[in-house]
């Protein structure tokens, strides 16, 4: 279960070290985003040399929570 201003770890290549979600998709009075679900976020920290820069606003994915399903 994710909500709005959790802090994330990408799964993928691009560099990203760090992210923040600040929107969830879905309805304007969603609260709580789940396995499968659209979230915006916004990059916090970087690698050097990465694909995308700092305070960039991507849309993400939710692959996996520590949460069973």
């Amino acid at each position: 279960m994710i909500q709005k201003n959790s802090i994330l770890i990408p799964s993928d290549k691009s560099g990203v070290q760090i992210v923040k979600v600040f929107h969830l998709y879905k309805g304007f009075s969603r609260r709580i985003a789940f396995f499968g679900d659209f979230v915006k976020v916004s990059v916090k920290e970087i690698k050097f040399g990465s694909v995308l820069l700092k305070k960039a606003k991507p849309k993400g994915l939710l692959i996996r929570t520590k949460n069973s399903f």
